[in-house]
């Protein structure tokens, strides 16, 4: 029960990003807030989850061994794949693709990770 927030908030997080790679594949351009709520949904995930490693607020120590440090990892490179794609975009449009792509990748396996985390946990 202690990682069902970050729980949440990475399903809600991955639920957005469909929605805006769904958007992408139809050839439609993402609204630029929208964009920046997503981003700032998997940074408070990877905050959240950070937090989490350190201990709880009441005191608490996770046993779930490897699990969170994978759940923490994962969530860090989603988050850094998705800003170098916003980065490369102007510059080299041809590569917003390999970076959509990474990017969702990635952040498929941070959504498992935490999903395992939070079972374990």
């Amino acid at each position: 029960m202690i990682t069902l927030p970050v729980t949440l908030l990475v399903l809600a997080t991955g639920a957005l990003g469909g929605w805006l790679l769904f958007r992408h594949l139809m050839g439609e351009r993402n609204n630029a807030n929208l964009v920046g709520l997503h981003f700032l949904m998997g940074a408070a995930a990877l905050e959240v989850t950070a937090v989490l490693l350190r201990g709880t607020p009441d005191g608490r120590q996770l046993t779930a061994g490897t699990a969170s440090g994978w759940a923490a990892g994962m969530l860090a490179a989603a988050l850094v794949t998705g800003v170098l794609t916003a980065v490369i975009a102007r510059p080299w449009p041809r590569g917003i693709a390999i970076g959509v792509w990474s990017h969702a990748g990635v952040a498929t396996m941070a959504i498992g990770a935490v999903l395992v985390w939070a079972i374990r946990g």
